[in-house]
């Protein structure tokens, strides 16, 4: 069957370019597998460590206030605006926090109004 050159030529190209298709399907499939993982762990794992970083973010963002207001940085225009922000930010993120059914037993322990 494959005694002549020509015949050898053509069966290695089409068996390559067969093995390249095969190994592309495979690499598409694997793809969309990995794709629909991270979709799962974006979705729903990471869901606690979006809520704590916000919460984390706001918190920095008082402690730099603080620091502004002690330097004398700042107007009190401009602080009042600020604080306000942060007077509605923080107890909306605590309540997401606390809405939470992983970080509702963190939530309630480290309440300091109960």
């Amino acid at each position: 069957m494959l005694k002549t050159v020509r015949s050898r030529i053509l069966f290695f190209s089409f068996f390559s370019v067969f093995a390249l298709s095969a190994l592309a399907l495979l690499s598409w499939s694997i793809i969309g597998k990995a794709e629909n993982a991270a979709k799962h762990l974006i979705e729903n794992r990471l869901t606690e460590s979006w809520l704590l970083s916000d919460l984390e973010q706001d918190l920095r963002h008082v402690q730099d206030l603080s620091y502004k207001i002690k330097a004398q940085l700042m107007l009190w225009k401009e602080i009042d605006q600020e604080f306000a922000s942060l007077s509605v930010s923080i107890p909306a993120k605590w309540s997401a926090i606390q809405q939470n059914m992983e970080l509702n037993n963190w939530a309630n322990e480290n309440d300091d109004h109960s």
